[in-house]
């Protein structure tokens, strides 16, 4: 453990620290209501053009249900996979009434708490509909709690945990799924999209990483570790595969608080065997650098 801290602080010295921007303020890449509304045949429309965000369970004119959900995606290309997420706030701004007679006339309305869940199929605000909506995944969904008034601004949702998964896993990341809790009439929650007339309303995801050493290059693309097993009893060893990594220097592992709580030296080393008896219950990341400090290697793993 003594060498690892000396080796860190000579790279710290000798090689320029890597030059990157650790916030990031994104406004939408795309966004859509998708609706169904027995009768009517929407559940095959494209509502891109539609100025509101929003979730919604209205009876229906001709019987059933008037259901509207919503996607929301931002463009995270230029945040290197694995990077390390300090915190990520989604602010969304309410909408409320917009006429009379439609659904989307009501504002926020009823017992309408709401879940924001990763969408992790691809979809295009121009061709979207009921129908053809993406799969999502619960996985660190988060819940919008109910409204207290019929226009209301949901400002600094914590969505840390989703954008971590959307960093690690790019492929399978595709923006924000919003639904109804409980889809059953009558309640809804309405936001402004960003086709609203006003900008200083449309969404807008603040994304802050910890630090430089889960930044890389825009082009650089680090390798998934290959961490077995993924799910570790304290006191038993991990083996983390390196041979891919042949330009591997040092390997750090972070809590989930972000607190580095391992350092190894892997001078050339195809495995390394991480003992986990120091180390608490808890979920893990880590992170493999090179000579220039640029994460070329990350991965995830529980100890219980």
């Amino acid at each position: 453990m003594v060498r690892s801290i000396i080796f860190w602080s000579t790279i710290v010295t000798l090689v320029p620290r890597l030059c990157a921007q650790h916030e990031f303020t994104l406004a939408p890449l795309q966004d859509a209501v998708v609706g169904i509304h027995p009768g009517y045949g929407t559940e095959n429309n494209n509502f891109a053009t539609a100025d509101h965000f929003s979730c919604t369970s209205q009876p229906g004119n001709l019987g059933g249900e008037n259901n509207a959900r919503s996607l929301l995606a931002f463009d995270l290309s230029t945040i290197a996979t694995g990077s390390l997420v300090d915190s990520a706030r989604l602010d969304l701004y309410g909408r409320g009434p917009n006429g009379t007679g439609a659904s989307t006339s009501l504002g926020n309305n009823g017992a309408n708490t709401a879940i924001l869940e990763r969408i992790v199929g691809p979809w295009s605000d121009n061709t979207v509909t009921w129908d053809t909506r993406p799969s999502t995944t619960s996985l660190n969904a988060v819940l919008l709690p109910q409204s207290i008034t019929s226009i209301q601004d949901y400002l600094g949702v914590d969505v840390t945990a989703l954008v971590q998964d959307m960093l690690d896993n790019p492929a399978n990341s595709h923006g924000f799924f919003i639904r109804l809790l409980d889809e059953d009439p009558t309640r809804g929650m309405y936001f402004c999209s960003s086709e609203f007339p006003d900008p200083a309303k449309h969404p807008v995801l603040h994304i802050y990483l910890k630090d430089d050493v889960s930044l890389a290059e825009n082009s650089f693309h680090p390798t998934v570790l290959n961490i077995s097993p993924s799910s570790i009893v304290l006191g038993e060893s991990a083996r983390i595969d390196l041979v891919e990594l042949r330009k591997a220097l040092l390997l750090l592992v972070f809590d989930s608080s972000g607190r580095t709580v391992a350092e190894h030296m892997i001078s050339g080393k195809p495995t390394i065997n991480l003992d986990t008896a120091d180390l608490g219950a808890g979920a893990y990341q880590v992170v493999v650098l090179d000579a220039d400090r640029r994460s070329i290697g990350f991965g995830r793993f529980v100890a219980r």
